[in-house]
Order: structure tokens, then sequence, then C-alpha cells
């Protein structure tokens, strides 16, 4: 889910891309958010930082996502090799 980001406000939110993960099972939602792409200091956010549009997966599992700010979309892949615990 992209947050876009509220510039005109006092208090700075969103900016960021997180993910809902579901229970295995479908039965919905597992409560937990994980902000996958997000800006670790908003308090500088105004039209500098990146202020996602939209968010959508492709076939091949692929993230990209949309920014407004910059005009671009960005790619965000995931690597199974680089999450695993070696030995």
């Amino acid at each position: 889910m992209a947050f876009h980001g509220s510039w005109n406000s006092d208090i700075k939110v969103g900016y960021k891309v997180s993910l809902f993960p579901f229970h295995v099972d479908q039965s919905g939602p597992t409560g937990f958010m994980l902000d996958v792409i997000y800006e670790p200091d908003t308090a500088g956010c105004g039209n500098s930082c990146l202020r996602p549009v939209n968010a959508i997966f492709d076939l091949k599992g692929h993230l990209y996502v949309s920014a407004d700010s910059s005009g671009e979309i960005f790619k965000v892949t995931y690597d199974p090799e680089a999450t695993a615990n070696k030995a």
C-alpha cells in the first residue's frame, strides 16, 4: 500500500510503501505492517521526499512504485538468496 505523504501538515506522515501480510490460509490479514520503502526521518519532508502514488506487483513478483514528486517509477525486486541463512 502506498502512503502518499502529508505535504501540507505540521506533522509529516506517510511517505512510504508498506506490506500487510495475510495468514497462510488466506483467512485475513495478520495485523502486522511491514514498511518496505520509507523515509526514516519525515521531519524535513515536503515535496523533496518520496511521495508514492501507487504500488503494484507484476507477474514475476517485482514491485513497481510510482512517485509524483519526482515523476519516477521504482522497481523493487526480491532475492530469496540474499535473505537465506547461510552457515
